[in-house]
């Protein structure tokens, strides 16, 4: 008759177990070893295309003389683990799940056995609502621009600091031949030469940018032509992506209006 006792692992190590037959001399002694496997508390806050490290989010501790453990990913909903380089990627907004299972091979079984998991929520953020407000003038434009970062789920609220990159493309070349970004307020900093914005955002929010750009009149422009856009009440595309740091394709696009702007001598 098989009478099955629990025992609970205490702490990472090897414990010899002996079991005796009660009335008899018979016993029997079995290796026991405990293993840990936990999220390693890394932010598991990632935006909308981007790529993290599996192994990053979870630490283990084994006994020393423990060998040919292994662990292997799995996941869902909206993150995806990519074997070959090791890492989860964020393919949409929401939230998914990374598990982190440890197996050992078992030569009397023939086959690897499950000794340990973990599990870790993976929350992904994106840009959801871009606008922008300003006006153009032959030569400066200003460009409020008003965006959202949200996971999409109204019942939480995610506070994590990710650094977003917003390149803005104005169609301004009826009006100018070139512009260089002179000013940016809200940003954490801006580049010129690749015309990128740099947003240090604190998690789930509304975010507030005023862009302030020199432009070069394109040559040839009449101020009858700029009073009939005037009167047409023309507007100027401009077109807001965003990209994560390591993104080299954007997450959020976006497209929008602004005003050409009624200069003093024109009325």
């Amino acid at each position: 008759m098989n009478n099955p006792v629990a025992v609970k692992g205490e702490k990472v190590g090897k414990e010899v177990i002996t079991a005796t037959i009660d009335g008899s001399t018979k016993s029997a002694s079995t290796i026991a070893y405990v293993v840990n496997l936990e999220p390693s508390g890394e932010d598991g806050i990632m935006l909308k295309g981007d790529t993290m490290a599996a192994d990053s989010l979870f630490t283990s501790n084994l006994p020393g003389d423990l060998t040919g453990t292994s662990i292997e990913y799995s996941t869902s909903g909206v993150i995806t683990y990519n074997k070959t380089g090791g890492h989860i990627k964020a393919n949409d907004k929401g939230a998914g799940v990374l598990t982190a299972t440890m197996t050992i091979y078992d030569e009397e079984l023939g086959e690897k056995i499950e000794i340990a998991t973990a599990n870790v929520t993976i929350h992904v953020l994106t840009v959801e609502k871009s606008s922008n407000k300003g006006y153009v003038y032959p030569d400066y434009a200003t460009i409020n621009i008003d965006f959202v970062v949200s996971d999409g789920d109204n019942s939480t609220n995610i506070k994590s600091e990710k650094d977003i990159i917003l390149k803005i493309n104005p169609q301004i070349s009826d009006i100018a031949s070139s512009y260089k970004i002179k000013n940016v307020t809200g940003a954490l900093s801006f580049k010129d030469s690749d015309k990128t914005i740099t947003i240090r955002t604190k998690g789930e929010g509304e975010y507030k940018l005023v862009i302030f750009l020199e432009l070069k009149t394109r040559p040839g422009l009449t101020m009858e032509q700029y009073k009939e856009w005037l009167n047409n009440s023309t507007s100027i595309n401009i077109t807001n992506k965003f990209y994560s740091t390591s993104g080299s394709s954007s997450f959020a696009d976006f497209n929008d209006n602004i005003n050409i702007g009624t200069i003093p001598n024109i009325k």
